[in-house]
């Protein structure tokens, strides 16, 4: 029963914003009870960020960690939040993308990739290759590198075993 909630828009396609939006989430983003949430810590991903948050949901709360610097933006809305959790994934893990974005058009998926790779980095030590996913979610290591094929762009897949941590394997895509 959600009669106290505030009324908040909430996407009806997966358009470029939204694709957007999506990579930026699966890349930085965590869900909870309450809410949807992006972490950064880098200016111009600030505005990009607070920006799509208001044009697609018309709302953002943004909050810095004193300690970190990490700006989290958030949407509070516990019926988003549900839909997140149901049809994205909650956890670094399990996080998985949505299958309409494979049948979507070129710019979908390039939005999706461009939003991803916010976390993306030129690995010097091989052969400057631009690392596009490093995480613990093989399914969306797997995505990505299928939406670079599609593209028509080459990928080298890694996976690598971390101790000390409760996930045992990162995942990575390399274009």
């Amino acid at each position: 029963d959600f009669t106290n909630c505030i009324s908040r828009s909430f996407p009806t396609y997966l358009t470029e914003r939204f694709a957007r939006f999506l990579g930026m989430w699966f890349a930085d983003g965590s869900v909870n009870v309450n809410s949807v949430q992006i972490h950064e810590k880098n200016a111009e991903v600030q505005e990009r960020t607070t920006q799509l948050f208001e044009e697609l949901f018309g709302d953002c709360k943004t909050r810095t960690d004193a300690r970190t610097g990490v700006r989290t933006h958030e949407i509070h809305s516990r019926p988003i939040a549900q839909y997140f959790e149901a049809h994205y994934g909650e956890g670094c893990q399990s996080k998985s993308p949505p299958e309409a974005l494979f049948r979507s058009p070129k710019g979908v998926k390039k939005a999706f990739l461009e939003g991803l790779t916010l976390d993306g980095y030129v690995d010097t030590t091989q052969s400057e290759r631009l690392t596009v996913y490093e995480g613990y979610s093989k399914a969306l290591r797997d995505a990505a590198a299928q939406l670079l094929s599609e593209l028509g762009i080459r990928v080298h897949l890694r996976s690598k075993e971390v101790s000390g941590t409760s996930a045992n394997t990162t995942f990575s895509v390399r274009a």
